[in-house]
């Protein structure tokens, strides 16, 4: 490969593509709840509902998982469905 007066990128057959742009700067840190609460147009109680329904799915693939799966390929490890507080 060599690089083209223009800064592209001219592979050994001929075919030229695009150097690739480095973003250099950082991503916007954006917090979940706010996230939550504008997929539901601030709608607190929709919000809610949403993630306690996802939690519900969660915890009902979580049970699926935990029947089939080995005690000896997980290596004595089992998941729990709720956590310590």
């Amino acid at each position: 490969m060599a690089t083209a007066a223009d800064g592209r990128l001219r592979l050994d057959v001929g075919i030229e593509q695009p150097a690739l742009e480095v973003e250099t700067s950082p991503r916007p840190v954006i917090d979940p709840i706010d996230a939550a609460l504008a997929e539901h147009e601030g709608d607190a109680r929709a919000t809610i509902s949403t993630l306690l329904q996802d939690l519900a799915f969660v915890r009902e693939e979580l049970v699926i998982a935990a029947r089939n799966t080995s005690y000896g390929l997980v290596r004595g490890w089992m998941p729990r469905l709720s956590r310590s507080r």
